[in-house]
């Protein structure tokens, strides 16, 4: 899979580094309220979001992506503030 992936991003992406493993990608996005969405997915408690980072990715996205792995590996909620629950949308 990854010789497939690089011989496509070689022939798209001239460019391309030698080592695809250097290679990088920042893809921005956020919710109506500009927040992160960061829990388990209303109605479907096995499913978890941590997106909508826009360009604070590098100031929210390791304290949540790590909050939602404590909760994973703990059974008990990572430490969040409410205001990036899934469950403000409801």
């Amino acid at each position: 899979v990854t010789a497939a992936l690089d011989s496509i991003s070689r022939a798209l992406l001239p460019a391309h580094p030698t080592d695809p493993s250097q290679a990088a990608a920042f893809l921005t996005g956020h919710a109506c309220d500009n927040l992160p969405i960061v829990g388990t997915v209303p109605g479907r408690p096995r499913t978890l979001l941590c997106t909508g980072f826009g360009y604070a990715a590098a100031t929210w996205a390791p304290a949540c992506a790590a909050a939602l792995v404590e909760g994973v590996l703990t059974g008990r909620p990572g430490d969040l503030p409410p205001e990036l629950s899934t469950w403000r949308f409801c």
